[in-house]
C-alpha cells in the first residue's frame, strides 16, 4: 500500500529547504524516505519549474517517492511530465466522474495508463465513488484508487481504527 502523503506547496520550496526538513523528519521519527510520500500539485510545476526541478532532484537523492497531484487538471502536465521526474501521478478526480462523453473520458484514461507505463510510473484514480468506475480502472490497468467509495476523508486520529477495521475485514 501507498504511504500516507506529506503535502508540499511551491511557498514550501520558496521559503524553506523541503529535502532538509523531510530528511529531519525522518530521523527524528525513526523512519525511511519509503514511509513518506512527498506531493506536489500540477500547478507548482509550472510556477517555479526551476526550483521545483531541483528540490525534486534533492528530494530523489534522499530517497523520496514524488507524486504529482492533479495530473491533468493544468495546463502543463505533459509539459511538465517531460522535464521532471516524478515517480507517481495522480490523475484528477474528473477524468473518472460524470462526463459528457465516457467514451472519450475512457480513451484518454487508457493513454495516460499507457503513457505512465512507458515512463516506468503509477497511476493513482483519484475521485472513485462508484464500484463501476473502480473495476473499469482495474480493467485498464490502474496501479491505485482512492476515492469515497472506500472512505471519505477522516481526521489523522480516526485513521488507526480505520486501519484496523480494513484489516478485519469490516
Amino acid at each position: 500500500t501507498i504511504p500516507r502523503p506529506r503535502f508540499v506547496s511551491v511557498a514550501d520550496i520558496e521559503t524553506i529547504n523541503v529535502p532538509e526538513f523531510l530528511q529531519d523528519l525522518i530521523i527524528k521519527y525513526g523512519l525511511t524516505p519509503e514511509m513518506l510520500l512527498v506531493e506536489i500539485t500540477e500547478t507548482a510545476f509550472s510556477e517555479n519549474n526551476i526550483i521545483v526541478r531541483e528540490t525534486i532532484d534533492q528530494l530523489h537523492q534522499y530517497g523520496f517517492c514524488i507524486l504529482m497531484d492533479d495530473f491533468g487538471s493544468g495546463y502543463s502536465s505533459l509539459n511538465a511530465l517531460k522535464d521532471i521526474p516524478v515517480n507517481i501521478i495522480k490523475m484528477d478526480m474528473r477524468f473518472v466522474s460524470q462526463t459528457q462523453d465516457p467514451a472519450r473520458a475512457d480513451t484518454i484514461i487508457k493513454m495516460i495508463l499507457a503513457m505512465a507505463k512507458e515512463l516506468n510510473m503509477e497511476v493513482v484514480a483519484e475521485g472513485v465513488e462508484t464500484v463501476e468506475q473502480a473495476e473499469k480502472l482495474k480493467q485498464y490497468g490502474c496501479s491505485y484508487i482512492q476515492g469515497y467509495l472506500y472512505a471519505k476523508p477522516m481526521p489523522t486520529e480516526e485513521y488507526p481504527e480505520f486501519v484496523k477495521n480494513m484489516k478485519q475485514g469490516n
